[in-house]
């Protein structure tokens, strides 16, 4: 169990506990009184107790649940007290809490059961188990007498609610709550009196659910087809068999899952995080911004055949999809992957004198974040000369941070992050001299494999008068069929969303390499290669028109430098490829083209100038993919 919580829950707890007027103890106020009765429950005890009767109350009518749908248990912690199971109660005495709150919502619940809305009731019933009851019990015995020395340092003790909370005989406190004198030993288990109730502090998870501020975005994630509660009867205590023949449980677990949550252990008390949340104000433009990124089509082509056309290669099926339900998924799931940051991620290493302001600050003036889920969130103000200068300007009004249990919520009204600096990847190189995959195919290129010719450079055939560095020593040579074909190579773009991207490309000369250096009657030829691009979609059945918006603008290869050129500056993409369900396999296409001439791009380009050198071979290294920012 990580230590560093015990400090940072230490400090809310004590500001509880003085809002509450609660006083320091003397060392005399836990001295040790034990019951003779110890061969009585723990439940027994409590009822021969007179400063118990309103916990008395509240716990026979709460039923023992793991989830706010549980309607598998009808047991109480009556029950649960009496049983075998060894446990430690921290018993608030009467008058030192509000206990009539507890008993209202147990009322309420009651009312709603009979008007029919059982669910609710439900509901009601689980927050007064989870945030009142199992906030004062711990499954084991914490016998003192066995535990003194301990307790004396300071014994951190594991609720039922997952809660870890310190005991300390040092400060005669429970949870920063003052022990009451004395304590009551049972058969199974031990009861310690409380001068008030220990404090409930949510958890990341549990804040976002608990708040109103949050409920657009909770109830978004917490629909019933993306979150779920599964009865495990393996993990549950099983009690006796009701009048019906079915089992009660005095325990009842159910394994929660959510779809957008797993990783993350957003629940976890023994993690620290920085979460970053749309607040209600603020859904409306969250959704927005991310929906936005995936802008699909009814239908998307899929099987893609480099043969199935004698010109370039087609998809041959079609496969429909549910454009909104697509959409709300992806959406959410951007939203989720980019919500939690834990501190070990950016570089804070948190540990038992971990300071909690280290761990907002290193957060809000990164550089750069790791999400939990591996996104990374760029601050637009980053100064490159000096780093964690400037706070992130995505986070508008840290001021209002809000503590939970394992971390901190970062509220977001005005939630304007741009996708360039989160989901879009900062580069995504795609490299042609290592892998075929990212060639789709190759037309008219001089070559059985239709791939293309790795060139190495090395000491030999490196020409220096070719400035530049080569990634590797390495790049692709394509040669043209004869002086007459257009040249194309095809290159899927996976996974782009429809939003706005630069797209570049690295080349470089023929004559990089001495060995295919042209040279016509003893001087070297000034060669000219042509090149353009276009972006293909999957329901274009044939290349765009050059006059469309998805042709690029012609240029020539430098002779004389390796050099990176772009092809899109700005290109937004129609329809994207994110996201997409795994049978759909589809995918735009760059396909780069070095044409016998230019003259298809009007007068400018006609003419000896524009026309491509005999023989001349296309050269490539990789393709850069960028946001626009």
């Amino acid at each position: 169990m990580n230590k560093y919580r015990n400090k940072l829950v230490s400090a809310t707890v004590g500001a509880l506990a003085l809002m509450a007027g609660f006083s320091a103890c003397s060392d005399d106020h836990f001295e040790v009184k034990t019951s003779e009765a110890s061969a009585a429950s723990v439940w027994e005890n409590m009822q021969n107790d007179q400063d118990l009767d309103s916990l008395r109350m509240i716990l026979s009518r709460t039923v023992v649940m793991s989830t706010n749908t549980d309607q598998k248990s009808s047991s109480s912690y009556e029950t649960l007290l009496s049983s075998a199971q060894a446990v430690t109660l921290w018993a608030p005495v009467d008058g030192t809490y509000p206990a009539y709150r507890y008993l209202a919502l147990l009322d309420k619940a009651d009312a709603l059961e009979v008007a029919g809305q059982k669910l609710e009731a439900l509901k009601l019933r689980y927050n007064v188990g989870r945030e009142f009851v199992q906030n004062h019990i711990a499954r084991y015995n914490y016998n003192f007498s066995e535990m003194e020395s301990e307790v004396q340092k300071g014994k951190e003790v594991n609720l039922l609610n997952g809660k870890a909370v310190r005991f300390s005989k040092a400060n005669n406190t429970f949870n920063a709550v003052p022990l009451a004198s004395g304590f009551i030993q049972g058969r199974n288990g031990t009861i310690y009196k409380l001068n008030g109730s220990s404090p409930y502090i949510h958890n990341l998870w549990t804040y976002l659910g608990a708040s109103s501020q949050f409920s657009e975005f909770y109830n978004a994630l917490t629909q019933s087809k993306y979150d779920s509660y599964t009865f495990s009867e393996l993990a549950s205590t099983p009690g006796a068999m009701n009048n019906s023949g079915q089992m009660v449980y005095i325990d009842s677990v159910f394994i929660h899952r959510n779809v957008f949550l797993s990783g993350t252990s957003i629940e976890s008390e023994d993690s620290m995080f920085f979460a970053v949340v749309p607040t209600n104000a603020g859904w409306a433009n969250a959704k927005a911004t991310t929906e936005a990124l995936y802008a699909y089509t009814e239908t998307y082509k899929t099987s893609y055949s480099a043969t199935e056309d004698n010109t370039m290669g087609k998809f041959r099926n079609t496969v429909t999809v549910n454009v909104d339900s697509l959409k709300e998924l992806n959406a959410l799931r951007a939203l989720t992957r980019s919500m939690l940051y834990a501190p070990w991620q950016y570089g804070v290493h948190v540990t038992e004198y971990g300071d909690s302001a280290q761990v907002v600050g290193k957060a809000l003036y990164a550089d750069s974040l790791r999400s939990v889920l591996g996104e990374i969130l760029y601050n637009p103000a980053a100064d490159t000369a000096q780093a964690n200068k400037n706070i992130n300007p995505f986070f508008e009004q840290p001021k209002n941070l809000l503590r939970a249990s394992n971390g901190y919520i970062l509220p977001l009204d005005e939630y304007n992050i741009k996708a360039s600096y989160l989901w879009q990847p900062k580069e995504e190189v795609l490299d042609i001299t290592h892998f075929t995959n990212f060639l789709l195919e190759v037309d008219n290129v001089t070559s059985t494999a239709s791939t293309g010719t790795i060139i190495l450079l090395d000491d030999q055939n490196r020409n220096e008068a070719v400035v530049g560095e080569v990634p590797y020593n390495r790049y692709r040579r394509f040669t043209p069929m004869s002086n007459a074909v257009q040249l194309r190579i095809s290159i899927p773009l996976r996974d782009v969303f429809s939003t706005n991207y630069r797209i570049k490309i690295q080349l470089v000369p023929n004559r990089i390499n001495k060995e295919y250096i042209q040279m016509r009657n003893g001087a070297e030829v000034v060669e000219k290669i042509p090149v353009y691009a276009q972006i293909a979609y999957d329901d274009d059945d044939n290349l765009p028109a050059v006059s469309s918006d998805q042709t690029s603008r012609p240029f020539l290869v430098d002779n004389d430098s390796v050099k990176e050129y772009v092809l899109f500056d700005n290109y937004k993409f129609k329809k994207s490829y994110a996201g997409l369900p795994s049978e759909v396999n589809s995918f735009a296409r760059l396909v780069l083209i070095c044409p016998p001439n230019l003259n298809a791009f009007g007068a400018d380009y006609r003419g000896a100038a524009y026309t491509r050198t005999p023989n001349a071979s296309l050269n490539i290294v990789k393709v850069i993919i960028e946001p626009v920012r």
